[in-house]
């Protein structure tokens, strides 16, 4: 087959007839395609049945999808979701999110944002899903702090199947990273809780704005 200035495969008289494998390579070969999704959910499935067809996102081949949930366009270059357009990091670092059980308070979620020369305000927001809960126990925010004592933002669990929403805005000096953790605080003497650990239900999203 031959292909198109933009990289498409497109038949010629000289191939061997096989329609349905040249129906196939053509589908594969167009570059940059946005893909409609509905929200993170459909993004993520997204991305899992291409990785699953041997079509990781990378650099080489990224993947772009529409969210009807955000109005936002996000690529996935091979090391997380941003949006287009704008200076953006979603996901988690590599082994989390976590989901326990856990009888202590713990980290659960972690996402570094890398650093640029300039200054930036950066807006965070994250979601937490409790399976089940004994006792009372928060959902903690926190910006390059090391322990739950540090978290800068908290929501308390309503109990089991209940969502954690936490929310902040702080600034970041030029040629500074900054690390956000998501955390769960034992309140209460005793007790445990049980998170989802997939990430349709353990979001850390980051967004930042030139200071």
């Amino acid at each position: 087959m031959a292909q198109t200035a933009d990289g498409i495969y497109y038949p010629t008289q000289t191939d061997a007839f096989n329609p349905a494998g040249d129906m196939e390579a053509i589908a594969r070969s167009v570059p940059g395609i946005i893909v409609p999704v509905a929200n993170v959910t459909e993004r993520n499935a997204y991305a899992a049945a291409r990785a699953a067809e041997g079509r990781p996102a990378s650099a080489s081949d990224p993947i772009y999808v529409d969210r009807a949930d955000t109005g936002t366009t996000e690529r996935n270059s091979g090391s997380g979701w941003r949006t287009v357009g704008a200076e953006a990091v979603s996901g988690h670092d590599a082994g989390y999110p976590q989901g326990g059980p856990f009888t202590i308070s713990a980290l659960v979620g972690l996402l570094t944002v890398p650093a640029v020369p300039f200054n930036r305000i950066l807006t965070v927001s994250a979601s937490l899903t409790a399976l089940s809960v004994t006792n009372i126990w928060d959902a903690a925010l926190s910006v390059n702090q090391n322990t739950v004592a540090g978290a800068q933002r908290k929501a308390r669990f309503a109990g089991a199947n209940s969502a954690a929403h936490l929310s902040m805005a702080f600034a970041l000096p030029g040629g500074t990273a900054a690390t956000v953790r998501t955390w769960v605080e034992r309140v209460s003497a005793t007790g445990s809780i049980q998170l989802s650990s997939a990430t349709a239900y353990h979001t850390i999203d980051v967004t930042a704005h030139r200071a």
